[in-house]
């Protein structure tokens, strides 16, 4: 009996055609799932790499789940941690550039309403943000509800350029935010932020405002800090605010107060409502 045999490279040649057949059907099926993925999930890969958005797709994306009051106002603020707006010879005197610079602030600027940027240009609201390094949004708690309009109280850590010296100092600011659902979504119709004042405990000016039940009197129910206010109820939340019921003669109603202490140390009530109203969620903005 005998047996051919293939000379080697006869073989050789073989197995390089069967690789190169198996290789132009994983293609062709490679180019068939990429045809069958949708327009979205394509979008998302860019020149900067798998998984990362464009500032011109954040820039023209819906708010989609994440549309709530809530998640708005802390977008904005995370946008505004990489924001900075300095000079020349400020960013000298930090080592170079910080942060992303001056793009960030077209984003946040859009988290206002319509209404709104027509009476503040962008140059206004950059402007508002000169010498600063970077925000960060240190606390957000609810401050009210009603409807279509929701508010907030925020506290914010700032790096900030102050003086001639071109010295760097850390500011710590509070504020409230309002915004309303609108065409594009929720947007900010309304907000502030107030310096807070590190020197207060120094000072030993108003010391009562250590204390929360006496800036519920003489801040929530316009008493003097020696008035009779009647039996007050103190409840501690989880989230760092304080609830202050007054339910007792000598007022005519039960009121309701909610505060919390910021780094500065002194109490702010951020919300306040008649106790029969709270159920409803209706509070006095």
């Amino acid at each position: 009996m005998y047996v051919r045999l293939f000379p080697i490279g006869g073989i050789a040649a073989i197995i390089a055609i069967y690789i190169i057949f198996i290789n132009g059907l994983a293609i062709d099926d490679g180019r068939e799932n990429l045809r069958q993925q949708s327009p979205q999930t394509l979008g998302n890969l860019d020149e900067k790499g798998s998984g990362e958005k464009s500032e011109y797709m954040l820039l023209e994306s819906k708010p989609d789940g994440n549309d709530t009051p809530e998640a708005v106002i802390a977008a904005y603020f995370d946008t505004l941690k990489t924001a900075a707006n300095l000079t020349d010879r400020q960013m000298a005197a930090a080592g170079g550039t910080v942060g992303s610079g001056l793009e960030a602030y077209r984003r946040a600027y859009r988290y206002w309403s319509v209404e709104w940027r027509e009476v503040n240009s962008f140059q206004d609201f950059l402007d508002s943000w000169q010498g600063t390094a970077s925000v960060e949004l240190f606390k957000l708690l609810p401050a009210g509800r009603h409807k279509e309009r929701a508010r907030f109280f925020v506290e914010t850590r700032h790096l900030e350029f102050v003086g001639d010296k071109l010295c760097v100092g850390i500011f710590y600011y509070t504020g409230f935010y309002t915004l309303d659902r609108t065409e594009e979504g929720w947007r900010i119709v309304e907000g502030s932020l107030e310096p807070q004042n590190l020197v207060w405990e120094l000072s030993g000016h108003q010391p009562w405002r250590g204390d929360p039940v006496m800036v519920a009197i003489v801040d929530g129910l316009g008493l003097g800090s020696q008035d009779e206010a009647g039996k007050a109820v103190v409840r501690n939340n989880p989230d760092g605010t304080v609830v202050v019921d007054f339910s007792h003669a000598p007022l005519a109603e039960s009121r309701r107060f909610v505060l919390y202490r910021p780094f500065d140390g002194m109490w702010r009530i951020i919300e306040k409502c008649s106790i029969e109203q709270e159920d409803e969620a209706i509070s006095d903005f």
